[in-house]
C-alpha cells in the first residue's frame, strides 16, 4: 500500500499542495499533521509507523515534512530500511525502491557513522595524550562552597554567566546541570532575532507571505515581541545544549516555510543573558 504523510507548521496553513502532489503520485492514504516541525511528539507519524508493512511505500513533499533533523533522518531510513519500507521524497528525487536511492540513504548513514568514529577516535587519543602527560580525564572537582556560591549568585540574577564564570571558575553547564538536579523545573532565555527574507528571483513575490507566516509560527509557538525592528522570542529550556538544538530547529523551521515558498532567509540570532550566538 502507498501511504503519504504531509505536515505544516501552524493550523492556519494548508496542507493542499502537498497533498496535491501526494495524490498525483498515487498515494492511497495519507496522514495529515498541523505541528511544528520542533516537536517530537507527532502522533500521526507516529500511527503512520504502526501501521507499515513489508513492501509498503511512504511518500513525502520533501524531506523536511517528515524529518525534525538529520539525525531523525538517517532513523527514519534505517527503520524503512530494517522494516523494508520504500520511501519517496517527491521534491528531493529520492526513490528507495531504487538502487540509485537505496545507495543515498546508506550513504547518509555511513556518513553519519564515519562522523561518530572520528570523533570517538579524537576522544580516546585526547584522553591518552593527557594521560601521558599525567592528566586525569573528566571535569576537574568543584568544591561545596564554590558550587554554593556560583548558584547563589545565579539565583540572584544579579550576575551574568560570564560574571560567575571569571569569579568561580564554573562553567554555564555546570551551572545548569546543578540546578536540573534541584528542580526538574525550565528556565526560559529571551532570543534576539534580526531576520532577513528574500525571493529566491525576480519572478517570485512570496516574502510578505512567507514573513507573515513566520511572525504567526513565532507568535503562537514563542510568544514573539517585536522590538527596534527585531523579533524577541521566549524559548523554554532545561540545559545550554537543549536550548541551542531548539534554536537550531526554530531556524529550520523558518527555512523550510520559506524554500516552500520559493524564498531564503538569513539570521542573526542572540541569547544576550547567556553569551550565545547563531
Amino acid at each position: 500500500m502507498i501511504f503519504g504523510y504531509a505536515r505544516v507548521s501552524k493550523k492556519d496553513q494548508n496542507l493542499e499542495l502537498q497533498i496535491d502532489a501526494l495524490e498525483k503520485y498515487g498515494v492511497e492514504e495519507i496522514y495529515q499533521e498541523k505541528i511544528t516541525g520542533t516537536k517530537t511528539d507527532r502522533p500521526e507519524l507516529e500511527q503512520l509507523l504502526k501501521v507499515l508493512r513489508k513492501g509498503d511505500k511512504i511518500v513525502v513533499y520533501k524531506l523536511d515534512r517528515i524529518s525534525r533533523s538529520t539525525k531523525h533522518l538517517i532513523e527514519l531510513a534505517e527503520f524503512f530500511e530494517k522494516k523494508e519500507i520504500d520511501f519517496i521524497s517527491i521534491q528531493d528525487n529520492i526513490d528507495t525502491s531504487s538502487p540509485i536511492g537505496r545507495f543515498f540513504f546508506r550513504m547518509i548513514a555511513s556518513i553519519a557513522e564515519l562522523e561518530r568514529d572520528i570523533i570517538r577516535e579524537r576522544t580516546i587519543d585526547g584522553l591518552a595524550a593527557a594521560r601521558a602527560r599525567g592528566k586525569k580525564g573528566g571535569r576537574p572537582f568543584t568544591d561545596k562552597k564554590t558550587k554554593e556560591k556560583a548558584l547563589n549568585m545565579y539565583k540572584s540574577k544579579q550576575f551574568t554567566l560570564k560574571e560567575i564564570k571569571d569569579m568561580t571558575g564554573v562553567a554555564p553547564s555546570t551551572i545548569y546541570s546543578w540546578l536540573k538536579q534541584e528542580s526538574t523545573q525550565t528556565d526560559t532565555a529571551k532570543i534576539r532575532m534580526w531576520l532577513r527574507i528574500e525571493n529566491n528571483n525576480k519572478f517570485v513575490r512570496s516574502k510578505g507571505k512567507v514573513r507573515e507566516s513566520i511572525e504567526h509560527f513565532l507568535k503562537d509557538n514563542y510568544k514573539m515581541e517585536i522590538i527596534a525592528n527585531e523579533y524577541i522570542i521566549y524559548v523554554p529550556y532545561t540545559t545550554v545544549d537543549e536550548l541551542e538544538k531548539t534554536v537550531y530547529n526554530i531556524l529550520s523551521e523558518l527555512n523550510s516555510e520559506a524554500d516552500m515558498r520559493n524564498c531564503f532567509i538569513e539570521a542573526d540570532v542572540y541569547c544576550d543573558e547567556l553569551g550565545l550566538t547563531w
